[in-house]
């Protein structure tokens, strides 16, 4: 991902805003890799996850009143680290800046990343319509600008050196050996045949080794309810000191709870149980880092966060 440092998201005519009837959102949902909401319209009894709850059931805001991006927000956090941004005054069209928010959210030290923008969504999220509801989005885009290219470094090869060719070694003939006066022709004693040149045996290279005992954590969060349903978020981590290949996400349903979409990850369901496989493209974590993936469920009944197993390679 390339640094971008002055995104923005631009938002037209959403007409599905217009319903005044049930109680629903419309909103950006995006991944840094920590999930931050961006709230542009929202309608009826609906409020974004926070730390806390009054007593008539609002949220409980960590900021309210903050200018930043282009409008003013009441802004909250809560479950796995998810900062949600409410507009104050619902717009049907518009464009954030959504550099300046990341930016004012690593100020407050809830982020420490605000380039490496993995994903984006965008639309409504329904918690209840009785007799159902229509939305249309009738375009949402996101732009960035501002970024030049890096001149690459041009590499010097170096200039070839020639190889001198050897000549053929001379071949020394014998001394002749005096044995006193000869009486007839001397005899030469034959040249020394010198032995094979000694072959040298290459130097044994240590054997490389793999690191061992890969591991991983996951933290279940979730997003956003409503009757029948919920967003949730699963934060995978690497403790360890070395990076990941794969991870492998397990868990056990405590109710009824089924699995719409999802997204980041390959998830599959048997019964109670769901297995969730990185994706093609977030298999691997460095040391120290994390990633991670979400998925929409029904349910009906309790809705109890589930006890969540990793393990990696």
């Amino acid at each position: 991902m390339q640094d971008r440092r002055d995104v923005s998201l631009h938002l037209r005519g959403c007409s599905g805003a217009l319903t005044t009837s049930g109680s629903w959102e419309f909103a950006y949902d995006l991944w840094v890799p920590s999930e931050v909401m961006i709230w542009m319209h929202k309608n009826g009894n609906v409020g974004p996850i926070a730390q806390g709850w009054n007593s008539d059931g609002t949220p409980v805001a960590a900021a309210t009143n903050v200018t930043v991006g282009g409008s003013t927000w009441d802004v909250y956090r809560g479950g796995s680290n998810v900062v949600s941004l409410v507009r104050q005054g619902n717009i049907d069209s518009g464009t954030v800046d959504i550099a300046a928010i990341l930016n004012w959210i690593a100020a407050q030290g809830w982020i420490t990343n605000t380039s490496g923008l993995g994903k984006f969504q965008f639309g409504p999220e329904i918690t209840s319509a009785p007799g159902g509801l229509t939305f249309t989005t009738n375009s949402y885009s996101m732009s960035c600008g501002g970024v030049v290219p890096p001149t690459p470094t041009p590499v010097r090869t170096a200039s070839p050196t020639a190889t001198p060719v050897p000549t053929g070694t001379p071949v020394r003939t014998a001394t002749p050996v005096a044995t006193g006066t000869p009486t007839s022709t001397p005899v030469r004693t034959a040249t020394p045949v010198p032995s094979g040149t000694p072959v040298r045996t290459s130097t044994p290279v240590p054997p490389t080794t793999t690191p061992s005992g890969a591991r991983c954590t996951a933290a279940y969060s979730i997003s956003s309810s409503w009757g029948s349903g919920f967003n949730a978020n699963v934060t995978v981590s690497n403790p360890g000191t070395a990076a990941l290949k794969t991870w492998k996400v397990t868990w056990t349903w405590g109710g009824n709870q089924s699995i719409v979409n999802s997204w980041n990850a390959a998830i599959t369901s048997s019964g109670t149980a769901v297995t969730a496989n990185n994706a093609a493209y977030n298999g691997a974590i460095a040391a120290g880092g994390n990633t991670s993936f979400g998925f929409q469920a029904s349910f009906s009944g309790t809705n109890t966060n589930p006890t969540l197993t990793c393990s990696a390679t």
